[in-house]
């Protein structure tokens, strides 16, 4: 991949981002703010159905066009290492409490939902924070010493501002019109090489929670941008950064992630900027998005919808196994 070529993606991605965050497509959002289908084919963004069950080895991933980057975790990464009710430290005021799952129950004589803790931003928010620490986080599990967490024994780190991926915040949360509102929370991988040395990765695995319900075979409005911003930041992620400068571009909601030459950015090579996001919906659903360049092509793969209307451990480890996926590089084609 030559820089002309990335450069032009990177291009791409920023011609994207502007059209997709900008206000004048809140007046082009469908029901449920479902973005219309005459601006994915103006960006050449193509959403293909997908199921991410088949996509479990690295050799079905790489086959595809264009290949997914990512490899889900077996069940056992996630079911050898139980959740230990007994696991909390005593005294502490909430204790095993929060391992409750919250059915979706709302009564049958509410008027509107929206004015409830029913309504999908409520219970997005919640189900999006069962599903981080299920996953990533917080619940005790039965884990090797020294070990917090999944997302610490699977090299998986929360990307929390400052950091250079975050020069740039607009986009990854947005809305607050009318009941419309994203928010989207990040990850990275934290791995080193044999020497020691830190890697750098273009992957991003995402949470998104989203005030709309969701449809199968359409993507809402703040999916398609905590997408976008994820790719475009990366394209953007500069090689030598200090906190310092997260605080002048703060000034500034999209003052952030001015370009820089292509020898300063530290994906100056990459061609796909892949990312992995769980997209939690309304009522209480949630599906899986891939998302990467193929040339000046957006595609998008979605899973189909899947119910957290009521607890389902399987599908709890299922998603976990997807937000603990590893990462996979691509094999480069040598021309003959």
């Amino acid at each position: 991949m030559t820089v002309r070529m990335t450069t032009r993606i990177r291009t791409k991605l920023d011609k994207i981002w502007n059209d997709v965050v900008a206000p004048t497509l809140d007046q082009q959002l469908l029901k449920d703010n479902v973005v219309p289908d005459r601006f994915l084919q103006y960006h050449k963004i193509r959403i293909i159905s997908h199921d991410f069950k088949l996509s479990d080895t690295e050799t079905t991933n790489l086959s595809l066009d264009p290949p997914v980057l990512f490899k889900p975790r077996p069940p056992s990464a996630v079911t050898d290492y139980p959740i230990n009710p007994n696991g909390y430290e005593p005294g502490y005021l909430i204790g095993s409490d929060e391992l409750k799952f919250l059915d979706f129950n709302p009564p049958a004589n509410i008027e509107n939902v929206l004015h409830t803790r029913w309504s999908p931003s409520n219970r997005g928010s919640w189900l999006s924070w069962y599903l981080a620490n299920w996953a990533l986080g917080r619940f005790p599990r039965r884990l090797p010493p020294h070990v917090i967490s999944l997302g610490q024994l699977y090299n998986i780190s929360p990307v929390i501002a400052p950091h250079p991926m975050l020069t740039e915040i607009f986009g990854f949360s947005g809305g607050y019109l009318h009941g419309k509102t994203w928010d989207t929370d990040i990850y990275e991988y934290n791995m080193t090489n044999a020497a020691g040395q830190k890697l750098f990765l273009p992957h991003t695995i995402t949470i998104s929670i989203q005030s709309s319900n969701g449809h199968n075979g359409s993507i809402i409005h703040g999916e398609l941008a905590s997408i976008v911003t994820a790719m475009r930041n990366r394209a953007r992620q500069p090689t030598v950064w200090t906190p310092e400068d997260s605080d002048e571009e703060a000034e500034s909601m999209t003052g952030g992630n001015q370009e820089l030459p292509e020898s300063e950015l530290r994906f100056r090579t990459e061609k796909r900027f892949p990312v992995l996001m769980v997209s939690v919906v309304g009522p209480q659903h949630a599906r899986i998005y891939y998302a990467c360049m193929a040339g000046q092509e957006l595609i998008i793969r979605q899973s189909e919808l899947y119910s957290f209307e009521k607890q389902d451990i399987d599908l709890l480890n299922y998603f976990s196994c997807v937000l603990l996926s590893s990462p996979l590089k691509e094999r480069e084609i040598v021309a003959t």
